[in-house]
């Protein structure tokens, strides 16, 4: 059980980054703080804090039809985005600083 929902997740992770992955990209890059960034895409009806309340919590699953799912889908798209940005800029600073042989 516990499994089939992870490949949910990721699958559901994997059509955010298809539809809004190049949005992620741009949000990332203008320092858009990332916690924020799937209430900004309409994906989460609220700013993900790290603590919120069950009322919060019971409020953001029934506004606007966004569900749960959505909103963690969109939180792991963003962490993977930006875990490939810091993974582009260790490699192109490595690249800079690499001596020339």
């Amino acid at each position: 059980m516990l499994l089939e929902q992870l490949e949910l997740l990721a699958s559901s992770a994997k059509t955010v980054v298809d539809q809004y992955g190049q949005t992620i990209l741009d949000l990332l890059l203008s320092e858009t703080q990332p916690k924020k960034i799937c209430s900004q895409i309409g994906l989460c009806t609220f700013d993900v804090c790290g603590i919120e309340s069950v009322v919060d919590k019971e409020n953001a699953k029934s506004s606007n039809g966004v569900s749960d799912a959505a909103c963690s889908a969109c939180e792991m798209a963003v962490v993977w985005i930006q875990s490939q940005l810091r993974q582009n800029m260790t490699h192109q600073q490595a690249s800079i600083t690499a001596p020339l042989i």
